[in-house]
């Protein structure tokens, strides 16, 4: 073997060494929490939503937070669960409330939520990290005075969106909410 020959091979070991190092270095650091990161919204916290109404003016009703964004395919792949919720917020207008989180700009938000036939409240048009969301599609169910009662984080399989509306009945104890779990599924496939 010619000193080329040695060369050379050091060379491909000590560049394969390298690009397993970073492989290794990556993997280890995506596995681990990002320290600037907030927490998620532990249950019984206030969740304050940018731009609601301050303190002492709170909804008489539930409030459902859906924390979305237009470049989420998963929030793109639970359109029709949304408007369903919008739907059901239809059926119990004193019953819920139902408020949209977008990164986006607010026409841009607006717009494609009607776009999609998703019919909030609000639509605040603000980064999901404000509300102590970390993802979308994400849900907050919050009481009257913006407590955190349940979350939803990911795009729900059917059981889940299920368990999404049960809770949304039991939350409305003051609202008689027509639709059905099973009439939910059935529709839903």
């Amino acid at each position: 073997m010619t000193k080329l020959e040695k060369a050379t091979n050091v060379a491909i070991i000590l560049a394969c060494a390298v690009l397993v190092g970073n492989l290794v270095r990556n993997y280890y650091l995506s596995s681990r929490p990002n320290p600037g990161a907030k927490p998620p919204t532990p249950k019984g916290a206030v969740v304050k939503l940018p731009g609601a109404a301050p303190t002492g003016q709170q909804p008489a009703a539930p409030t459902l937070v859906m924390a979305l964004s237009k470049n989420c395919h998963f929030c793109q792949e639970s359109m029709g669960f949304y408007q369903k919720l919008t739907a059901l917020k239809n059926s119990t207008p004193q019953g819920l409330r139902l408020v949209a989180v977008l990164p986006e700009k607010q026409e841009e938000a607006e717009s494609y939520l009607k776009e999609h036939g998703i019919g909030a409240d609000a639509v605040i048009s603000a980064p999901v990290s404000e509300i102590g969301v970390s993802g979308t599609p994400t849900l907050l169910l919050l009481n009257q005075e913006s407590k955190l009662q349940e979350s939803w984080v990911g795009k729900l399989n059917e059981s889940q969106e299920a368990q999404v509306i049960d809770r949304l009945k039991k939350a409305c104890a003051a609202c008689s909410l027509p639709a059905t779990t099973s009439n939910l599924r059935s529709s839903n496939q």
